[in-house]
């Protein structure tokens, strides 16, 4: 279905009359109920309604831990054609004052399956919706906008909630009309959009029209759209998307993770994707497994990676219009299709492509009207990465026996007996017992034990790791410390203050003395603080670092790590070359925490030497352990593996 809708926008700038904190507070409990309560703190409403209806500018309502289902219907008031109208929710946000929960998971706006939970109209700049899950909307018996939440003009602040489980024809979790909301640091997860009937956009989010939402930290994964833009939809917007993870989302159409779709009625569109991890997305029938891109797209430093488009072209990114569509300083890895696995460029289509890394993507890097390779910078080398996904394919299960249909987007990397499989990230390890394959079909069935039941609302791809199924590691996409991606662009121009980790960015990680970004959107893991050996022979990381890994840790004694003739070993106390066969240590710890610290060397150094810690991260395949001061690769003779 295309969105046919001309409405004369108009972004209200309403003056701020308060921030949170500086007006009252106001409590809601529902274990008030059947009680109304005063609003104090001894004495809570029942009703969030009812606190936001008497709060003044500037006041805050704070909501306890319960599951809060109590809705009410009312007349919208703007020029948006958005239905039904009246509306009903659970929550009718007014501008400047701020609603906030105990966390998401403990205070529960839930729609039951029915209507929507939270309404935000003509609600102004700063206005605060935060610590909620929001979840059980669904307006797509009525054509209708955002299951979760409707954002209908004004500028709220939106941020740590978790939003999963609502259904809508526009925005699963979340619609964006004619508004320039802040969108940050949520959970946006296993919403749907669409129906069985007509094409809807946007599984987790859905932006249109005119406006500039800043859209940044979140994590959006696990979506599903029958139409176009699994986890994000953006039509006629300049919206930031910047630092988030968008990953395993899946789209019945075009843009597994991301559709900015061609505008209509002369709207010109400029939306901006900087800093994004973009992977494991999966577009089924059309087009740009990651990105569908069009208008004046621009995408610089994301990492776009696994990503597949199972029956069309892009499997990275798909490029169409004559606009001024930019790539830069991405990473686009491992993504497959059709034709153009990296990039495919419809022949209307004349982006500038300047410094990418474009590597092993299958059938080719690059497809359709252009082949930037070599030119403008554009490269493709292995980046190195660690905690990576092995292989990722999209299913359709069969619901009546144990039997996946699973779509092989990676020819060179099947599936094999004994592999183990999630379903998405349930964390559930499947084993691949029985694999049938058919001769010139691209379809294999797979029999996993235990068997995967697809969810009724949202299908997610079958991914392969070579951890298993695991729930405590999740894949980030940093590389190596010699990874010829560190500090490899210009001076990153655009790039925003932290990763899509959350760590800081524009370091020298390659210690020549100029701080530069690095290629895709995170930062390279040769920044790790130092590992102190403290008193008792305690070590821990100093400060910890951002991501929680494990790690392998060795050691080797002597006076020095220097290695004069280059043969893999250090030189020996005396300090001539050394002989011995055990190069920089063995494993002395495999797959220690640092953190806590939960490991201390009992031992001490014999007088007038003393120990090298070298550690290499646990929970991916292990690698070299570092670089000597003149560049040759430290060999690891003992690997803990």
């Amino acid at each position: 279905m295309t969105r046919g809708r001309t409405v004369l926008c108009l972004i209200l700038c309403l003056a701020a009359g308060g921030a949170a904190g500086w007006g009252a507070i106001w409590y809601v409990d529902d274990n008030t109920c059947p009680a109304i309560g005063t609003g104090t703190l001894g004495n809570p409403y029942c009703s969030i309604q009812t606190a936001i209806d008497l709060a003044q500018p500037g006041d805050t309502v704070r909501v306890a831990e319960g599951r809060y289902t109590a809705k009410l219907t009312r007349p919208l008031t703007t020029q948006a054609p958005v239905l039904p109208n009246p509306a009903t929710a659970i929550v009718f946000m007014r501008d400047q004052v701020h609603l906030e929960g105990a966390g998401a998971g403990k205070s529960i706006l839930d729609a039951g399956g029915q209507d929507r939970v939270a309404i935000f109209e003509n609600v102004g700049a700063g206005t605060r919706f935060q610590g909620f899950t929001v979840t059980g909307g669904d307006t797509t018996s009525r054509v209708g906008d955002g299951g979760g939440l409707l954002i209908l003009y004004g500028a709220p602040v939106i941020t740590h909630n978790t939003i999963m489980g609502n259904r809508a024809f526009y925005g699963g979790g979340m619609e964006v009309l004619y508004a320039a909301p802040e969108i940050q640091d949520n959970v946006i997860t296993g919403n749907a959009a669409g129906n069985d009937l007509e094409s809807g956009t946007g599984g987790g989010i859905d932006v249109a029209f005119e406006c500039s939402p800043v859209i940044t930290h979140n994590l959006i994964t696990g979506n599903y759209v029958h139409g176009s833009g699994g986890g994000l939809a953006l039509y006629e917007t300049d919206a930031v998307v910047e630092s988030n993870q968008i990953e395993g989302n899946v789209a019945e159409l075009h843009g597994g993770g991301v559709f900015s779709a061609p505008t209509a009625n002369g709207v010109t569109s400029a939306a901006d994707l900087l800093g994004n991890i973009i992977s494991m997305n999966v577009a089924r029938s059309g087009h740009g497994g990651g990105v569908f891109a069009s208008e004046d797209t621009g995408m610089e430093l994301n990492t776009i990676s696994h990503n597949r488009a199972m029956l069309g072209d892009g499997g990275g990114v798909l490029t169409l219009g004559p606009k001024g569509i930019a790539l830069s300083d991405n990473i686009i890895d491992h993504n497959g299709a059709v034709s153009g696995g990296g990039v495919f460029f419809d022949p209307t289509s004349s982006p500038a492509v300047t410094g990418n890394d474009v590597v092993a993507n299958l059938p080719a890097e690059f497809g359709g009207a252009l082949d930037p390779s070599g030119a403008q910078g554009n490269e493709s080398v292995d980046p190195l990465m660690i905690n990576v996904p092995d292989f990722v394919a999209d299913v359709q299960v069969d619901r009546f026996s144990n039997l996946v249909v699973a779509t092989d987007g990676e020819p060179t990397r099947q599936f094999a007996l004994g592999d183990v499989v999630e379903y998405g990230d349930d964390g559930i390890p499947r084993i691949v017992t029985q694999i049938k394959t058919a001769v010139g079909v691209p379809l294999i069935k797979l029999v996993t034990d235990p068997w995967i039941t697809e969810n009724d609302i949202v299908p997610h791809p079958v991914v392969l790791r070579r951890w298993g199924a695991n729930p405590s590691i999740r894949e980030n996409f940093g590389v190596r410390a010699n990874s010829p991606i560190v500090d490899a662009t210009g001076n990153g121009t655009k790039a925003p203050a932290l990763d899509a980790l959350g760590q800081a960015r524009d370091f020298d990680g390659d210690l020549n003395g100029q701080a530069r970004v690095d290629l895709g959107a995170v930062e390279s893991l040769a920044e790790l603080p130092a590992l102190d050996v403290g008193p008792g022979g305690v070590l821990q990381w100093q400060p910890y670092p951002e991501v929680p890994w494990h790690y392998h840790l060795y050691r080797t004694g002597g006076t020095v790590l220097r290695d004069t003739d280059g043969d893999g070993v250090p030189d020996g106390p005396d300090g001539q070359p050394g002989t011995a066969d055990d190069g920089y240590g063995v494993c002395l710890a495999p797959g220690v925490n640092l953190y806590g610290p939960d490991y201390t060397d009992p031992d001490v150094p014999p007088p007038g030497q003393v120990f090298y810690y070298l550690g290499t991260i646990a929970d991916s395949d292990e690698g070299i352990l570092g670089l000597d001061s003149h560049d040759r690769v430290r060999p690891n003779l003992h690997p803990c593996d």
